[in-house]
């Protein structure tokens, strides 16, 4: 969010100045290093670095790009114009997930360059490992079938247990309690549990410094799993709104985990949730999530191999 309103912030400032032609924006160059996680240079890899100009006439912004390839040392280097004193630059190669990073400029010379000049970025490819097909799904904004009692979901199915549904298994429940007055005096809580012994829920948070697309861990952890989480949304003139969801967090999950007679671990399966489950003051729900049903801990999908088939 920082980086959007200091984005927005210069093209206010210079958009004026700088409403004309190309050449009028000052000139940054910047050199991106691809590497892999040892820190090996990657040659080969496509680079593009894009940089943000005014419209001719002031009317908001173009962005144009750079592109080329990194040489035997990982090295590419651009140079272009931009009216905001940063750059992005993306990097991809076979086998690796693609990844992302900006380069920031903190002064220009008397409008002709950004400072500093051709700085030297590192952009850090994730080797792809063994990326399988999982079922891909979820739900858009969905009534639940019934307020105030648990609600079966089957993971695999992606729908309800019957009778609300085609489900077979309940993966999950979730229990919506709702007591809607009006439109801004309301209360909404919905608890998300896991039935079976060992099943369970963790939240998973994104790494901020991370540049690959390919954010999540390969595997899923062995522990650390909660029996529910619960969301609540409320709102009224006394109190005003309040909620616990959490901006950016994630969750990882295990279901259809089978124990042996000691208490041990014989099998489970294992999936991600993409962002907050949804909840709303109308009794609906929305999520996503990436589930495998292979039996292993691997997290890393074939995005192109969705073994979900919608209905």
């Amino acid at each position: 969010m920082k980086k959007i309103l200091f984005t927005l912030l210069w093209v206010a400032v210079l958009t004026p100045m700088l409403g004309s032609p190309v050449h009028s924006a000052p000139a940054a160059r910047v050199t991106a290093e691809v590497v892999d996680e040892n820190g090996t240079p990657i040659q080969g890899a496509d680079v593009t670095v894009g940089y943000t100009l005014a419209k001719k006439g002031g009317l908001g912004t173009d962005d144009y790009r750079e592109r080329g390839k990194s040489d035997k040392d990982g090295l590419f280097t651009a140079t272009g114009s931009t009216i905001i004193p940063q750059v992005t630059i993306h990097a991809e190669f076979e086998g690796y997930y693609r990844s992302s990073k900006w380069a920031e400029f903190k002064s220009s010379t008397l409008s002709i360059r950004w400072e500093p000049w051709n700085p030297t970025v590192e952009v850090v490819l994730k080797k792809k490992r063994n990326p399988v097909p999982m079922i891909i799904a979820g739900t858009d904004w969905v009534s639940i079938p019934k307020l105030g009692a648990p609600v079966g979901y089957d993971i695999e199915k992606s729908d309800w247990v019957t009778p609300y549904g085609n489900g077979i298994v309940a993966d999950l429940t979730i229990e919506f309690n709702l007591d809607y007055r009006d439109y801004t005096d309301y209360d909404a809580n919905m608890n998300i549990s896991f039935p079976n012994d060992q099943d369970g829920i963790q939240e998973f948070w994104f790494d901020k410094t991370e540049q690959s697309s390919f954010k999540w861990p390969f595997e899923a952890p062995t522990s650390g799993y909660l029996k529910s989480v619960n969301i609540f949304v409320r709102d009224n003139p006394k109190d005003g709104y309040k909620t616990n969801i959490k901006e950016g967090v994630n969750y990882l999950f295990r279901i259809r985990t089978k124990l042996d007679k000691t208490g041990n671990i014989i099998s489970a399966n294992y999936g991600k949730f993409n962002g907050e489950f949804g909840i709303s003051r109308k009794g609906k729900t929305r999520f996503t999530y990436v589930f495998n049903p292979d039996g292993t801990r691997n997290l890393e999908e074939d995005p192109e191999k969705n073994l979900f088939q919608k209905k």
